[in-house]
């Protein structure tokens, strides 16, 4: 909040009433919830036009789980309301969603750790997201380590 302000109250994240998930076990949506696009709700971030998105978990029924489902008409539905829509999907390793959601997006950037010596893991991914024709724009390496200083590089040779 110090840099970027406060969250604004929550608004509708689906202006038509599409998805990109889908809410199973729950049987009847609580009447609180209504449909499926309530789950998901848009702040604004200090009064701008920069907004985040939350599922709203706590609406979930007892034994109810999120599907992220691969839905093109919310992607299509938000591409007139937005100049630019960031989309932080879990690990692949972890979960399905980055793989459901990729296709829809203008460009996929992997982000892979740099303290893994083995890249069979992060070719892997990149494969799959090209099975499913998503688009690639490259790859971020968190956690690797610094750099050896010149001069020290220069000892050593």
């Amino acid at each position: 909040p110090d840099a970027y302000g406060l969250l604004g109250p929550a608004l509708r994240a689906s202006m038509d009433g599409s998805v990109f998930f889908q809410v199973e076990g729950a049987g009847v949506l609580p009447a609180s919830i209504g449909s499926q696009a309530n789950f998901l709700a848009a702040h604004a971030v200090g009064g701008s036009r920069l907004y985040v998105t939350r599922f709203r978990r706590e609406a979930l029924a007892p034994g109810a789980r999120v599907r992220i489902a691969a839905a093109p008409d919310y992607w299509a539905m938000l591409r007139p309301h937005s100049d630019y829509v960031i989309v932080d999907a879990p690990a692949a390793s972890r979960s399905a969603a980055a793989l459901a959601v990729a296709p829809f997006m203008d460009a996929n950037l992997l982000v892979v750790a740099g303290d893994r010596r083995d890249v069979r893991a992060a070719a892997g991914l990149r494969d799959r997201l090209a099975a499913v024709d998503a688009q690639g724009l490259g790859v971020v390496v968190n956690r690797a380590p610094p750099p050896t200083p010149t001069f020290i590089r220069r000892l050593a040779t």
